[in-house]
This record gives C-alpha cells, structure tokens and sequence, in this order.
C-alpha cells in the first residue's frame, strides 16, 4: 500500500499568524500508530492575538495524532533540534508534511491529523521547564481538541485524579483517543494547598481585598516573630498563598482550533475526588480561612512555617455533615453545571479488625476504612440530585482486587485508572455534557 503524507493542515484562522517549534517525538519511527494516539508535538506562538494566553505563552503546546491506523515515518527536516524543537520559531505552513503513514490494510482516512491542544499556566514566570510535554510547575493545565461548541471539564487535582485525568504520561491522551470532541478538560493543582469542597467555596467567595490581606498578615506574621523561613519555606509559603486566590469556578480559558481564536464559557461540568477530603482542616484564627494541607507535605516546609501555622492556625476536624454541607454549598453556587463525584476506596490492607464492638466514637472516628464508607453514604445521597452522577470507585478497585491496584492504600495502578476512567466518561455522556461523547468506551 502507498505511504500517505501527513500534512499539518491549517490553524489559526485568517488574520491569525502561527509560529511552531521543531517536532518532538513521542514514538519511535515506524511505530504502529492506533487510530488518534499523538505521536508527536510542537511548541506554539501566536503573532496578532492581541492577550491571548497571556499567562500561558511560555507552554502552548500541540500534539499531533494520524487519523487512522498505521506505521508512523519521520519526516527527514521537520526537527533540526536543540532549541529550535523548544522555540516557536519556524512558520507553521500548512502543507508541510511532517511524516508519511503507512497505513493498515483497508485503513483509509485525511492527511491532516487530528490536533490535541495543551496550555499550562505556571506557579511564576521563572519556573521554566520546556524538556517534554506540558512539563513545568503549573497550578493550571488544560488540553482541548476540535472545532465548534465546546463543553468543559473542571477537576481540582490530587493525586488520583492527575492520573486519572492526564494519563501515565501526563499527555491527556487517554482522554483524547476515545473522545469525538470538540471539548477541554481544564486541572487545577494548588499543592500545597490541597483541594476539597470547603476550600473550593472559599476560593469562589474569596474578593481581591481578601486575598491582599490573607498575603499581608501571612507576610508580616512571618517576619516579625522568630527567624525568617527558608528560601524553601518561602517557595512554600509563596505557592500556598497563590492556591487560595484562584475562583476556577468562573474563569474563562483562550482556546485556538484549526478555524480560528475564541474564548469558551465557564466549565460545564466539575469532577470533584473524596481522595482530597482530610479530617483536619486549619483555620486562621483572625481572619478566618481555611488550609488544607497533606501532612507530609509539611516536612520540607522548615521550622519557621510549622511555626507560624500553630501560632496562627487552630485545627478543625471535618465531620461528615460538615463535608456534606459543603459539597451542597458548592453545586448550589454552580446551577446548571454537571457533577460527577468520585468516592473514596474504603478497603485497606492494614485495617483488618474483626469487631467494631467496644470501640469508642473517638476510635472509631479515625478509623480511615469505616470513615470513607460514611463519606461514600453521603456521597450516594448527593447524586439524588439530578445534576450529581457518582463514579463508584470504591466498586471497581473491589471488583479489581485491594491488593493487586492499590498495594499502597492511596494509589491506583493504571488498570484501576483506566476503569475508573471509563465510568467518568459514561457519567459525563450521562449528563450530556457536551464533547463528551466517546468513539469507543472499550479503548478508554
């Protein structure tokens, strides 16, 4: 069969200049390609965008995935290396071909490969990191695909979800092969604020006032008592006073497709993790905020941090109800939009008790297996609503086996993620979110 060239097509629009970067690639020459896997990317630049992607430009990226099925050849001059694959600096010409695909029998489709945009929206202008795929210290990344109405998926990150999400690689492309498009999937990550429904609300209520005065104690409260943190502490400090500000509730996203510039609405829908709800939250004695912090985050922060978190933070426990308030409080203040809910994994492999019988409330309160069963219960009456599809993870790591995908308690193995990926997509085709509809939930 003839080798098919692979052109880049056209992007941008009219009145629209594109810039790329030579093409890195993230498959051998002469892989067998399945149909939409990214085989290779580019970084991107924009010339008369006026803003646009004013926080992103330094991490605009597109990667490039053949339509159909085949053996992927590199084009010979599409890559001159070293920086030049990490600048935009060469013109993004649509006719050039950029690899010849030699495709599998009876495998027949266009020489303009679908594109898989991605952005990251960095913790501070000097953590520049362009090694690989949308690599850096981002607190924001977002890939979309297509043309047209788009819907989008908010997640605040942890752990669970970023591979969930962005795939054992961190391309999206688990996501990106099984979807028609046109959609965007948009990760907050604020570490070493952790998210969870109290934080989220505080985020969507907090004013510019506020944040300048949350940054100001912190700072004088920090300088004024005992030794000055670390230029580690101060990294941290810095990074947990940016994750509070933003309301990722409203904000709006740049997105470049094929025929042009826009600028898409609000998230659609919000995938929101119980992984991210701890028993203790602080809370600011004077103002009155909240952090939500994992612990063992706290052991590179330096004595000076620790510090000032006890002299200016009392801990609260999170009861049930008070979770549950909050989770009503945050689909309250988004009408409209859907949400899809991920329980937590109630079996351990080190919590092996036999009788509950004898054990106080105050045990049996920190008991983390019977603890995540109470949040799954509430979570079951929440997807009562109409807006509220629940994504039973707890159910498929069981079906899976405890031992085998979560050998740690806390994280999956990429089965378990595929699996619970593919119950994320059939609940967003549930709620119609828009995009969201699949090619083929079996290759997800």
């Amino acid at each position: 069969m003839t080798a098919m060239p692979l052109r880049l097509g056209p992007l941008g629009g009219e009145g629209l200049s594109v810039r790329r970067s030579g093409l890195r690639w993230l498959c051998e020459d002469g892989h067998l390609c399945r149909p939409n896997e990214i085989v290779a990317f580019c970084n991107i630049g924009l010339g008369g965008a006026n803003r646009a992607f004013a926080d992103e430009v330094a991490d605009l990226q597109v990667a490039l995935a053949p339509r159909v099925a085949g053996h992927v050849r590199r084009a010979p001059d599409v890559s001159p290396g070293g920086l030049l694959d990490r600048i935009p600096s060469l013109p993004w010409a649509p006719q050039t071909v950029w690899a010849h695909l030699d495709p599998v029998s009876g495998a027949e489709g266009p020489e303009e490969p679908d594109l898989l945009f991605v952005a990251g929206r960095r913790f501070t202008g000097v953590a520049e990191d362009r090694a690989g795929f949308l690599t850096g210290w981002h607190n924001r990344r977002r890939a979309w695909w297509g043309d047209g109405d788009e819907g989008t998926l908010l997640v605040p990150g942890t752990c669970q979800q970023d591979g969930l999400i962005r795939g054992d690689d961190g391309s999206f492309g688990g996501l990106f092969d099984v979807l028609r498009g046109p959609a965007q999937v948009v990760m907050t990550q604020g570490e070493p604020l952790a998210p969870c429904a109290a934080i989220l609300n505080q985020q969507n209520a907090c004013t510019r006032e506020q944040a300048d005065a949350i940054r100001e104690d912190a700072m004088r409260s920090l300088l004024e008592t005992g030794p000055a943190p670390s230029v580690a502490g101060w990294l941290f400090v810095g990074a947990l006073l940016k994750g509070l500000e933003p309301a990722p509730l409203d904000e709006r996203y740049d997105l470049l497709t094929r025929s042009g510039l826009r600028r898409s609405s609000p998230a659609s829908a919000l995938c929101l993790s119980l992984v991210g709800e701890g028993q203790q939250l602080l809370r600011h004695r004077r103002l009155g905020y909240v952090l939500n912090i994992y612990a063992y985050r706290l052991q590179g922060a330096g004595q000076a941090v620790r510090d000032w978190l006890r002299r200016d933070f009392e801990s609260c426990f999170q009861t049930i109800g008070d979770i549950a308030g909050q989770y009503r409080k945050l689909i309250e203040a988004a009408p409209g939009r859907a949400f899809i809910l991920i329980n937590r994994i109630s079996s351990h492999l080190n919590e092996a008790i036999q009788s509950y019988e004898g054990l106080d409330d105050a045990t049996m309160a920190q008991l983390a297996g019977l603890r995540a069963q109470d949040l799954n219960l509430m979570l079951h009456d929440l997807a009562a609503a109409p807006n509220v599809e629940l994504v039973d993870a707890d159910a498929i790591a069981a079906d899976l086996g405890i031992a085998a995908h979560l050998p740690d308690a806390t994280h999956a193995t990429g089965e378990l993620q595929q699996e619970i990926r593919a119950e994320l997509l059939s609940r967003l085709q549930a709620q119609g979110v828009a995009g969201f509809a699949p090619r083929d939930l079996s290759r997800c």
